[in-house]
């Protein structure tokens, strides 16, 4: 369909805060700068004890369009779930506070959403540690336009760098209000129990080619940091969607996520063992891959380089550590 830039309708840009001063007005920059001018602009201050709650109400003075809102310290989840209740446009994209975004970030989700008429519009994007990505960019604008069954059979497959993440997307608001869905307040991960279940409510998914994202992977940032809780809390949220994907019948992507988990066990060990006082989540990740390794060793989707490395961490690693916590 062909799209009048006039008729586009109104986003609500959720934007979660929370100690971010330093990289905070690098991320307004780029939205209130946006072509697509249309938007309402979020900002969830969550109890910031910096200056980021300064900062959103001195943008708010200047940009009509920024709505500012200070609460209690309560995580991203609720952060980005009061954005969503408090959105009042039809469609919503997420940005992370200390990341930032192409000027046509917007405008070219939404123009693929309405071209294609889908739900849920999805972009590349760019990943690392530096201060400054590449503001020149090569627009391929090659488009894929699928039924979301088609993005849940593949899940972890082709679209595995841009499935889960909440922000790289603009989302029709119904998905989340219709629906009852939010982010689990709480959790580190939280979009590993969320995304999927949007996808499976959306009718049409389309992905643009473009890195119009930039995440800026900053070293003081939750997934750089290692802690029992997060573990867990990352344990929890692929065991809640592996049982979706076994419950659903997604085989492919069941044995997909399966042999991915028990991967990440072997990671999580290693990270464990370099942590004073992580003994017990040591433990538990131990019995945890031993538990999975029979049955993840006989799927389909496993490689032979995956089931050499699984047999090598189990009689290596495995053994002597169970040895060791029986010892004790």
């Amino acid at each position: 369909m062909d799209v009048n830039l006039s008729d586009l309708p109104c986003v609500s840009v959720v934007i979660p805060v929370y100690n971010v001063e330093k990289y905070l007005i690098r991320c307004l920059e780029s939205v209130i700068l946006q072509t697509y001018r249309n938007l309402e602009i979020i900002l969830v201050d969550d109890g910031s004890t910096d200056n980021s709650g300064k900062i959103c109400d001195e943008y708010a003075e200047r940009d009509s369009r920024i709505k500012v809102i200070h609460k209690e310290n309560g995580g991203l989840s609720d952060a980005r779930n009061i954005g969503i209740k408090s959105a009042s446009a039809d469609y919503i994209a997420f940005i992370d506070s200390d990341d930032y975004v192409k000027n046509v970030y917007i405008q070219s989700l939404v123009e693929i959403t309405l071209r294609y008429d889908v739900d849920i519009a999805i972009c590349r994007y760019f990943n690392g540690k530096k201060k400054n990505f590449p503001l020149t960019i090569r627009h391929y604008r090659k488009v894929k336009s699928f039924d979301s069954k088609v993005m849940l059979y593949n899940w972890h497959g082709k679209y595995k760098h841009v499935e889960t993440i909440a922000w790289n997307k603009l989302y029709k608001k119904a998905l989340f209000i219709d629906n009852q869905i939010y982010y689990p307040v709480g959790y580190f991960n939280e979009d590993v129990q969320t995304t999927h279940l949007l996808v499976d409510k959306a009718k049409k998914i389309a992905l643009i080619n473009d890195k119009l994202y930039y995440y800026y992977n900053r070293e003081e940032s939750i997934i750089n940091t290692i802690s029992e809780k997060k573990l867990r809390d990352n344990i929890y949220s692929q065991n809640v969607r592996l049982d979706y994907f076994y419950k659903c019948g997604y085989e492919m992507a069941y044995e997909r996520l399966a042999i991915k988990r028990q991967k990440q066990y072997m990671l999580d060990y290693f990270k464990c063992i370099k942590v004073t006082g992580m003994d017990s989540i040591c433990e538990e990740v131990i019995e945890l891959f031993n538990i999975s390794y029979n049955n993840v060793s006989k799927m389909k989707e496993i490689h032979i380089w995956e089931k050499s490395i699984f047999f090598v961490f189990k009689y290596l690693y495995c053994s002597a550590k169970v040895k060791f916590f029986n010892a004790m």
